[in-house]
């Protein structure tokens, strides 16, 4: 006599949850923080407000707080910071304007580039990512940091020369340093020699987005130390093809060249990292993808 064999396959679904785009609104920095610790789905969050992703079933609780919009992985979110006075119009044809604030715009778009349009060479640009940020306790103090005076810093700074940063920012003008250009990766080998010549440890790119020029990064290891690292960022790419970028940001890359000399005639307990950073006028996506490593 056979005896069947009877299998029962289970297939269980997911239960896919929504989520949604919330405004916290908040008076400083320090309630920001504060708060950080009940939003463990936060996104971003500066002195003025916190941005968290919450499921469909969140409901405001006082006039602080709001639900901006659906979550949709087919579109992208911005944070927008006028750099003049603008209209929504000029930005209108692009998506959608989710909140209005004091200097700053919450922005819904079907285009992930934003920077390729005339109309946003006008803001600073943060791309928002489905990405929950990890949450850092404040340190308070009762009472302040005193700090010795320190002959070493003080001849370190003393070593620095006002007529190197200005030769830097000039010469940095003269590059193509788009992100999405090709021939901005000229600019990215001009950086990288710069600190092999001073003797860096470590020089190499961090190449995060197929076709954009990598972020640069140039490594003096700590001699005591070595895990624990001290990083000095700033980005060298512009806001579209051609432009000189001498403030933004060719006065912080020079910075941190004038910084990489200074650094390198000495050695150090713990380690130091150099980064110049590309593709932050696209919506900080350079050091996004460096701090995500």
């Amino acid at each position: 006599m056979l005896k069947k064999l009877v299998v029962i396959f289970l297939i269980i679904s997911p239960v896919l949850i929504g989520k949604q785009l919330v405004l916290i609104k908040v008076q400083n920095g320090q309630e920001a923080e504060k708060l950080l610790v009940h939003y463990s789905h936060a996104i971003f969050f500066e002195d003025r407000f916190i941005l968290t992703l919450e499921p469909d079933s969140w409901m405001p609780s006082n006039s602080n707080q709001a639900a901006l919009v659906d979550w949709d992985n087919n579109q992208f979110y911005y944070v927008l910071y006028p750099l003049r006075s603008i209209t929504g119009k000029s930005i209108s044809t692009y998506g959608t304007i989710l909140v209005t604030g004091p200097s700053y715009l919450i922005f819904e778009s079907e285009y992930e580039v934003l920077t390729d349009f005339e109309a946003f060479h006008q803001f600073e640009i943060v791309r928002l990512f489905d990405k929950s940020m990890p949450h850092v306790e404040s340190v308070e103090y009762d009472t302040p940091v005193q700090f010795d005076f320190n002959s070493v810093i003080q001849q370190m700074v003393d070593s620095v020369k006002i007529d190197s940063v200005w030769d830097y920012i000039a010469l940095l003008q003269s590059m193509e340093r788009y992100t999405s250009n090709p021939q901005a990766i000229g600019a990215s080998h001009y950086l990288r020699d710069f600190y092999i010549k001073l003797g860096f440890d470590s020089v190499y790119f961090h190449d995060w987005h197929t076709g954009y020029i990598p972020n640069v990064i140039a490594v003096k290891y700590g001699k005591e130390f070595p895990d624990e690292i001290y990083v000095l960022g700033g980005h060298y790419d512009v806001y579209t093809n051609g432009a000189p970028g001498a403030d933004d940001d060719g006065s912080g890359t020079a910075s941190i060249m004038e910084a990489a000399r200074v650094l390198s005639a000495s050695s150090y307990k713990r380690t130091i990292k150099l980064i110049n950073f590309s593709g932050e006028e696209m919506g900080l996506l350079g050091s996004q993808a460096y701090a995500s490593l």
